[in-house]
């Protein structure tokens, strides 16, 4: 790289570093003059954005879990789905459903109008991959909330990943446990962990957005772990869907959504 580079390269990161303090102050400035409070009532209302492109049995895992737990809120974000089956889902699902029409992306929440209609409380933005533990307690996202709001440098909190009860045969097993096991070793208090999260169950506080580079965070690990159902695939036994899905899987989706 030649110095003009290195200097024109440099000069961009302090920019890109400053614009994201600048908005990050902003942000909490005007987070002043929102309401920050949640009682545990009210979270169980509290939007959960499921963002989704062909991924049908692991979604609705994780929509009957929250049904289950009385989550009333759902509305799921559709990239130009193509998967028959998810596609007659949606015409009898009671929960909103939005076709954006294209595939957004992971960061799709953020890159569209809908965002304008929730952007000033809080909050669930997640893939539809994951799903809760089969202890975790009902109240996760008031429990997001504790360490939201006890925690003023945060602005989201989300579920840890569990990762010590991968199957042998999930061929990708050594790399997602050499990638995730950073995520386990800063502890803040028991079962809270200084760690990124990128677009898995997470809450957010008003106005925050983005993905882990945008927006710091803790994970919230013990009973409130998640699993991330494509880690728990025999590899050499793959279901029909989930070859569909692979074979559809375009190049904006977050870290592990085709693995």
């Amino acid at each position: 790289m030649s110095n003009d580079s290195a200097i024109k390269e440099t000069l961009f990161s302090i920019k890109k570093k400053g614009r994201s303090i600048a908005s990050k102050f902003f942000r909490k400035f005007n987070r002043l003059f929102l309401s920050n409070k949640l009682s545990e009532k009210e979270s169980y209302n509290v939007p959960i954005v499921i963002n989704n492109r062909n991924r049908y049995t692991c979604m609705l895992q994780l929509i009957n879990w929250l049904e289950r737990n009385n989550y009333s809120n759902i509305i799921i974000l559709d990239n130009d789905s193509t998967y028959a089956p998810l596609l007659e889902y949606y015409k009898t699902t009671k929960h909103k459903v939005i076709f954006l029409k294209r595939n957004v992306g992971y960061m799709a929440l953020w890159e569209t109008e809908f965002f304008k209609n929730i952007k000033k409380g809080f909050y669930v933005y997640t893939d539809p991959d994951v799903i809760p533990n089969p202890f975790c307690p009902g109240n996760i996202v008031y429990k997001l909330y504790s360490v939201l709001s006890k925690y003023n440098s945060i602005e989201k909190a989300g579920a840890a990943l569990k990762i010590n009860d991968l199957p042998d045969q999930y061929d990708q097993k050594k790399n997602v446990l050499e990638w995730e096991k950073i995520y386990w070793e800063k502890h803040v208090e028991k079962n809270v962990f200084d760690a990124v999260v990128d677009t898995t169950f997470a809450l957010y506080k008003p106005l925050a957005f983005g993905n882990a580079e945008m927006s710091k965070a803790y994970r919230v690990g013990g009973e409130y772990e998640f699993l991330h159902l494509p880690w728990y695939i025999d590899s050499n036994n793959l279901t029909e869907e989930e070859k569909y899905y692979r074979n559809n899987v375009l190049k904006t989706s977050s870290q592990w959504s085709s693995k």
